[in-house]
Formats: structure tokens, sequence, C-alpha cells
């Protein structure tokens, strides 16, 4: 799967870049202030942004996916078996097509686990320089937790304790999730709804903060 190796510079970078000319430039230029003159709940606001953040990443995944099928239908040959990851039997084609977009779909549950930290670094954060630095170190630390976790040795955990790691998540995570493994899919699933959760309810508070924006 390509999308694995775009996730860790393209999107990652396109959702970081949106939400903080999105989030905190607005913030810090004044430009919401415009927005909240109308009768608009606090409340209402950080909403529609966050959904707009999260459909515009979402149609982001759907373009790539529609054009990585155009590609692959004129510039590879058709196969009747495809092999997929950690599975030994092959699959036809039409499965293998319902696989690509589970995984497409588990992507973007992923990207918005990222883009939920992102948004709350950038309402904490004073500039927009600000914000991209912290989110950035934010992204490799994540990057670099499953190698200082394997310093201490494969133990016991290991293998569920490295998918605390949102970039681990994108790059072998979703695949894991896509196999048998029930445990270890739970498992990926609840730390990408729970940065989710966390995330939006920590940047939530914050933007409630009504001197926040003075």
């Amino acid at each position: 799967m390509s999308i694995a190796e775009v996730f860790m510079l393209y999107f990652n970078l396109v959702a970081v870049l949106i939400i903080i000319m999105s989030f905190t430039h607005e913030y810090r230029t004044g430009q919401l202030r415009m927005v909240l003159q109308r009768s608009h709940r606090f409340s209402s606001v950080f909403f529609a942004k966050n959904l707009v953040v999260l459909l515009y990443l979402f149609l982001l995944v759907v373009f790539y996916f529609i054009c990585s099928l155009v590609a692959g239908w004129f510039f590879f040959d058709s196969a009747e078996e495809v092999y997929l990851f950690f599975q030994i039997e092959p699959v036809t084609p039409i499965y293998s097509l319902g696989y690509s977009a589970v995984y497409y779909l588990l992507s973007f549950l992923s990207l918005a686990a990222v883009a939920s930290v992102t948004i709350f670094l950038s309402v904490i954060s004073k500039s927009s320089t600000s914000a991209f630095a912290v989110t950035v170190g934010f992204l490799l630390v994540s990057m670099l937790f499953p190698v200082l976790l394997g310093m201490f040795g494969e133990s016991i955990g290991y293998s569920q304790y490295v998918y605390f790691s949102l970039i681990e998540i994108q790059f072998s995570g979703v695949v894991q999730m896509l196999t048998d493994n029930v445990f270890l899919k739970g498992w990926i699933f609840a730390v990408m709804i729970a940065y989710i959760f966390l995330g939006t309810a920590a940047s939530l508070l914050v933007f409630l903060k009504r001197d926040y924006l003075i």
C-alpha cells in the first residue's frame, strides 16, 4: 500500500498546515472575531471548523484512492489473484478492492486522530510558528517512540504498546487491523478513538475560554 509512504510526509503535513491556518492563524490575527460578532456559540464555531477540516481530509483520501485505482488500471496488468499483507492465500481482485477501500477508511481514521491532536496543539499555541514547531515535535516523538521502546527489548506487550504511536499506526497498524488478530485490531482502534476524543475534548475546553481570543 503506497499510501503508508505518503501519509508520513504529505497527508500529515497537509493536515498540520490546514489546521494551523484554520485555528491558530485566525485566532491570533483576530479574523475569528468577525465570525463571533454574529450570534454564534463558541462550541458551534469549533465543531464547524473541526468538521470542515475532517471533510477536507476525507475528500483528500478519497481523491488519492480514486487516482490510485485509475493509475493501477492504466499502468499495471490485471491479475486473477492478488496477495495481501499477512495473508497466505491469494484473493480475487474484487475482494482486494474492498480490502483497499477499508484500508483507506482506517487510514482516514488515523489521520483524524493526528488532526485532533494538531487542533489541540494549535489552540494552545501563541503563534502559527510555535504551533507548527510543537506539532512537528509531536510527530517526531511519535515516530521515534517505537524505536525508543524497542531499545528496551521487545518484551511482553511490545506489539501493542508500540501502537501508542500514531505514526506507527499509519505505517503498520492499519494493515494489522485488517488481519485476524482480534485483540490487536481492537487495541489500535481504541487508541485512535482515544486520541480523537481526548484531543477534541481538550481543544473544546480551551476554545470555550472567551478570554482566549482577546
